[in-house]
């Protein structure tokens, strides 16, 4: 490197300066160490990253395959149960429906006749019995507060 002077400038050799080992021939040296120190039968996968571990092996293969199937085998089950559950759903809205058709028809069929029957005592107003006076007269007086209540809120 030169200067402003034009001097070159080297830097000063400091003892920190000294050559490092790469990290692949850290990684080669530890991994000697290590079988060194097991013997010559035992492997050791310590140094080993772990995306490297069982990869490339048949049985890591068989057991991916294997666990992709069962993922898979699961996934039909879940969808056909999510199916049944969403029809029994659909059956179950249907019968509901037709039973609030059927209920409504029986209240409006209902109340038509509540307002037969009222209509027949209203004929009877001019008889003597005096159960038939009593309703009429509660009736009446249930319609006389029925309509003050709705002019004065």
């Amino acid at each position: 490197m030169e200067g402003l002077g034009g001097q070159s400038r080297r830097r000063k050799s400091l003892p920190s300066d000294e050559i490092l080992p790469t990290k692949s021939s850290r990684r080669k040296s530890s991994l000697d160490q290590d079988t060194k120190q097991l013997g010559k039968n035992q492997v050791s996968f310590s140094n080993v990253p772990p995306d490297e571990v069982g990869r490339g092996s048949r049985r890591s293969k068989g057991w991916k395959n294997k666990n992709l199937e069962r993922n898979r085998l699961a996934a039909n089950r879940c969808r056909t149960r999510k199916r049944e559950d969403n029809e029994k759903l659909e059956d179950a809205e249907k019968k509901m429906e037709q039973q609030h058709i059927r209920l409504s028809s029986e209240v409006a069929a209902l109340t038509t006749e509540i307002y037969q029957l009222k209509c027949e005592l209203l004929l009877h107003s001019g008889c003597s019995c005096t159960l038939i006076q009593r309703y009429l007269e509660s009736e009446f007086q249930h319609y006389i507060r029925g309509m003050q209540s709705e002019s004065h809120p």
